[in-house]
């Protein structure tokens, strides 16, 4: 017969959710926000070229004159989002876990910001209004949550790494 007083003294395993807070978890979310910050980059890229550019470079005109400031700031920190979640996949696939968590960190700042997007649109003074939400700014958002998520694992790795958890 086993005494209660045995069960209460046998160590815990220490429960953690495996997407959070392991080496997969962390490898796991930067890779797929890294996937979802380029394929939203490269959506918003095509589609602003589309709408936006058409036809204008048969006329000798630029296509930067024609693409308000605030999709081209949008557009430019979802590309720095996709490289920071690559140089941090780096980083976490090395094992630097502080640096993987403050690239981390960085990617996921960037890509947050890309919803800069919806801010009212400008071009030549005059304001075009909101764009519409496009499936890239869904995809957007699966990149926020991925690296959110990997910087929080990132970030328990770089604890572990530290003490004698389990990793």
């Amino acid at each position: 017969r086993i005494r209660r007083a045995t069960l209460l003294k046998k160590p815990v395993p220490l429960l953690r959710p495996i997407m959070l807070n392991t080496e997969k978890g962390a490898l796991g979310n930067l890779l797929i926000g890294t996937i979802l910050a380029i394929v939203a980059a490269v959506g918003m890229g095509v589609k602003l070229y589309d709408d936006l550019c058409g036809g204008i470079d048969e006329i000798g005109l630029s296509c930067a004159d024609f693409i308000p400031d605030v999709a081209t700031a949008s557009f430019a920190l979802t590309v720095v989002a996709a490289v920071a979640g690559f140089a941090a996949l780096v980083a976490a696939a090395k094992k630097i876990w502080k640096l993987a968590t403050a690239i981390a960190i960085l990617a996921f700042v960037t890509v947050s910001l890309h919803f800069i997007w919806f801010a009212p649109w400008e071009l030549f003074g005059i304001t075009l209004g909101k764009p519409p939400f496009e499936w890239y700014n869904g995809v957007a958002i699966g990149s926020v949550i991925n690296y959110l998520f990997g910087a929080l694992a990132t970030f328990q790795m770089s604890k572990a790494a530290e003490s004698d958890l389990p990793k």
